[in-house]
């Protein structure tokens, strides 16, 4: 395997693999920053010393970069540690997290809920951190789902049929996958609205969920005939769906 080096400040460290099944392979050893070769625990990651950090004041730094099954950076995730100190911290844009720790042995995992992603099959391993150097891993194949999400429950300030240019209100309940409940407050700015046939926007939808947890869309019929409405996934355009039919469908076309 190709070794893929991740690089800060004063420190440069050699990525090695996690995989979503909490499997640690090595990926390489080396750096450019230090002629020691990185030392192997029984987890398999490689550790190097830091430049930044005396070695004799008993911490050491986790580095995790997490990506998905389609070798994407996955934000949003929150990967938990348990040992000398338990916490846990969100992957940044960049799907990493960098956290300094006493040395020590480790349990790290990716929780099953993250910030604003829903992980599965996240795997468990164990983790040395020695004192004074840098625990580097990849945690990759991750399968997920967005945390929050349009459900089929909706509302509309007026049942069909619409009279054209009357402004209607349409709620679209956000619902939080890990609890199965509405997520008041919750973006939803991953997904995209695209209304079609007769309807058009009245302005700007809304990207996140109100008090009562449903995202609000004001439409108007522009002209008589049929309607739809669709919310998708901005990353995956065919994980779609028509809010409208989820309502009450009228016995003549939505918009008259």
């Amino acid at each position: 395997m190709r070794m893929r080096a991740i690089s800060w400040v004063m420190l440069f460290v050699v990525a090695v693999t996690v995989t979503g099944c909490g499997r640690f392979a090595r990926r390489g050893s080396g750096s450019a920053a230090t002629s020691k070769a990185p030392v192997s625990y029984g987890s398999g990651l490689s550790t190097l010393p830091l430049a930044t950090r005396a070695a004799g004041d008993g911490k050491g730094m986790l580095v995790i970069q997490v990506s998905d099954d389609r070798n994407r950076a996955l934000a949003g995730a929150i990967v938990t540690y348990k040992g000398p100190e338990d916490g846990k911290k969100t992957t940044d844009k960049n799907g990493r997290i960098q956290v300094t720790l006493r040395a020590g042995a480790y349990v790290v995992k990716l929780a099953p809920c993250g910030a604003t992603v829903k992980t599965n099959d996240p795997g468990t391993t164990d983790v040395v951190v020695p004192p004074g150097q840098a625990v580097v891993g990849q945690m990759k194949d991750i399968p997920w789902e967005r945390r929050f999400r349009p459900s089929p429950s909706v509302e509309a300030s007026k049942a069909p049929p619409w009279e054209r240019t009357q402004a209607v209100r349409v709620g679209i309940r956000i619902e939080d996958r890990c609890s199965f409940e509405a997520a008041p407050g919750a973006s939803i700015a991953a997904y995209g609205y695209k209304p079609s046939g007769a309807l058009a926007f009245v302005r700007q939808p809304s990207m996140r969920a109100d008090a009562k947890g449903f995202a609000r869309v004001d439409v108007a019929c522009a002209k008589a005939g049929d309607a739809g409405l669709r919310i998708y996934d901005r990353q995956n355009p065919a994980d779609f769906i028509d809010v409208l039919e989820q309502m009450s469908q009228p016995d003549e076309p939505w918009c008259k």
